[in-house]
């Protein structure tokens, strides 16, 4: 569907890729990390985390944190107890607020 007439729509942010994760047992933090944004992509204002319901969407919904400051690296630490499964996504955020998702992430701890 084309924009009205004088309205200009912001162009989507690309996904973020590569996403992978480490855990430290010892401590109980999750590092996730994907791809650093690409030097061209002048769309990404900023990254933000997510969660999902299951390592698919056709497992539920997907919920992506909404309020706080954008993240701009490409790393996100959390801390999740052992023997705990949680599936993560980051999402990359235009000036529009726009947000675009990774691929799902299952962390096992």
């Amino acid at each position: 569907m084309a924009a009205p007439s004088g309205i200009t729509r912001a162009a989507a942010a690309p996904a973020p890729t590569g996403p992978a994760y480490s855990y430290d047992a010892a401590t109980e933090l999750v590092t996730v990390r994907w791809d650093p944004k690409d030097p061209a992509d002048t769309v990404t204002t900023g990254y933000r985390e997510g969660s999902c319901s299951g390592p698919s969407t056709a497992d539920g919904p997907c919920f992506v944190r909404a309020s706080g400051p954008l993240l701009d690296g490409n790393s996100f630490t959390f801390r999740l107890a052992a023997g705990r499964t949680f599936h993560f996504r980051v999402y990359a955020e235009n000036a529009a607020h726009r947000t675009t998702g990774s691929a799902i992430l299952t962390v096992t701890t």
